[in-house]
């Protein structure tokens, strides 16, 4: 007799959720380092400009109009930064919170496997003892089969 688990649907719809929980997951994270990466380059533009400034200044390049120009793309980057900032800190919101959704998925899905291990386990028991019992049987008619055939 073949074995079947009789929650085997119920376990192929937890394997899909974790399949799902983890393609978010993966989305999630991809989000959050590409805003990480968005941050370090407008940290990095910044501090370039910052450096340009500092340059034109010992240059004495320094006037009203490039002082004027330096103010407001520092003013931009910055603006830029703090939405970048907030774009992270939502994306790491986001990670955390599709982590613990697999998390659980995992979880939901170890359960039910786990579950399916015991019932075979448990099946193949009760099949092992099936077995023994025809065997059993089998020897019971052969031996009174012959002691009919030779008597008593």
């Amino acid at each position: 007799m073949r074995y079947t688990f009789r929650l085997e649907r119920v376990l192929t719809i937890r394997n899909r959720q974790r399949e799902q929980a983890t393609l978010r997951h993966a989305e999630a994270r991809k989000r959050l380092e590409e805003a990480e990466q968005r941050l370090d380059l407008l940290t990095h533009v910044l501090e370039a400009t910052m450096h340009e400034l500092d340059r034109a200044k010992h240059a004495n390049r320094l006037n009203k109009e490039t002082l004027h120009y330096h103010t407001l793309h520092c003013a931009g980057v910055k603006d830029d930064i703090k939405k970048t900032e907030y774009e992270v800190a939502e994306a790491n919101v986001a990670a955390e919170r599709t982590a613990a959704e697999l998390l659980e998925a995992h979880r939901a899905a170890e359960v039910l496997e786990k579950l399916r291990e015991k019932d075979f386990d448990a099946w193949k028991e009760q099949e092992a003892k099936k077995e023994m019992k025809q065997m059993d049987e089998v020897a019971v008619t052969r031996h009174r089969m012959k002691e009919e055939n030779h008597g008593p």
